[in-house]
């Protein structure tokens, strides 16, 4: 019985490397069976048995050709799907290049021969080495059971110095908060929280926290500190901030030309960076005016800065101020 259980492990094992495109054949299933020390008298009747209980278990399906085998049918990725998660591995900053290169095998080898020789064939990016300590992958599976569990963390928070190290901010104050929601953006986790002695969530990058810990303290009540619509409010500071800085949403106007095919990339541009919410209108000069919603932050006026040479600010005056402000002191400080 023992040999048996063995014996379909190692069929489902071989399977596993077929797709729909690449099956195998009963006669090469059972050559390879038979190269393995752990196994004798392989019976092609019972090879026969094996796959019939494997297809009626939903892992595998025959070839409507029966004569080219059979194939493993619940791959979880497509190619495509494979690459995208392989290489979101490699970018995300919150892990180091060990675990990086440890989630892409793992990845691949949850796929078809085929697959992995079609991704391993390409031409890649080498994996970065990244900073260990900014590996946060356990930091994360702690915040989502104190979520679940409805329990406060507890952390020291830090920020990087004149000497480029670590050190701690607000004399190594300990802060104890309520986890909110923690999210991902530009390859870095962050945390929303409510702090005890205040009544607005706070947002916490979570390779710049130090002595974290899982308090068994219950966590306070959100929805009467923030409203029985918090989820609500904190999906829309997400869907429309930008590099996670706090403020009010506001609505902004730009103008830019597009007098060529050329500049139509300045409307793609602008549609990733503002999202699916913005309209835009040809004027009567000639202009392009887009119209969307962001969070006034210092990220904000700065990304209207770095483009100012084609987008214009109209609105609001308080940006539009602010916008050239920073390019008032940035000509001063070229001047200087």
């Amino acid at each position: 019985m023992a040999e048996t259980k063995l014996k379909i492990l190692k069929e489902l094992e071989i399977l596993r490397d077929t797709d729909i495109n690449h099956p195998v054949r009963t006669s090469q299933i059972i050559a390879k069976l038979a190269e393995d020390p752990q196994l004798e008298n392989i019976e092609r009747r019972s090879v026969y048995r094996d796959m019939a209980l494997l297809s009626s278990l939903g892992y595998i399906e025959q070839c409507s050709d029966k004569k080219k085998g059979w194939y493993y049918k619940n791959h979880p990725f497509n190619d495509a799907q494979l690459l995208l998660l392989a290489e979101s591995a490699n970018l995300a900053g919150c892990i180091s290049k060990e675990n990086a290169v440890k989630i892409y095998n793992t990845l691949l080898n949850m796929s078809p021969k085929s697959s992995r020789e079609k991704i391993n064939s390409i031409i890649r990016p080498a994996f970065k080495e990244k900073d260990n300590n900014q590996d946060t992958a356990s930091v994360v599976e702690d915040i989502l059971d104190a979520i679940n569990d409805k329990v406060k963390l507890s952390f020291r928070y830090t920020r990087i110095g004149m000497d480029l190290k670590k050190e701690l901010k607000n004399a190594g104050l300990i802060y104890k908060v309520t986890p909110v929601t923690i999210y991902l953006s530009s390859g870095l986790f962050y945390l929303i929280a409510l702090k005890d002695e205040e009544n607005m969530t706070k947002t916490f990058r979570l390779d710049r926290m130090v002595d974290f810990e899982v308090l068994k303290e219950p966590g306070r009540n959100l929805k009467k500190v923030l409203g029985n619509d918090y989820e609500k409010d904190v999906k829309e500071y997400l869907d429309s901030s930008i590099n996670n800085f706090s403020g009010k949403s506001v609505a902004i106007g730009l103008d830019y030309t597009v007098d060529t095919d050329d500049d139509i990339w300045k409307t793609a541009y602008l549609y990733d960076f503002a999202g699916n919410d913005i309209s835009i209108r040809k004027m009567a000069d000639g202009k392009i005016r887009a119209r969307f919603e962001k969070i006034m932050s210092k990220t904000l006026v700065r990304w209207c800065v770095q483009y100012a040479d084609v987008f214009k600010v109209v609105y609001p005056k308080e940006l539009k101020n602010e916008v050239l402000d920073s390019l008032n002191a940035a000509l001063k400080n070229y001047e200087s």
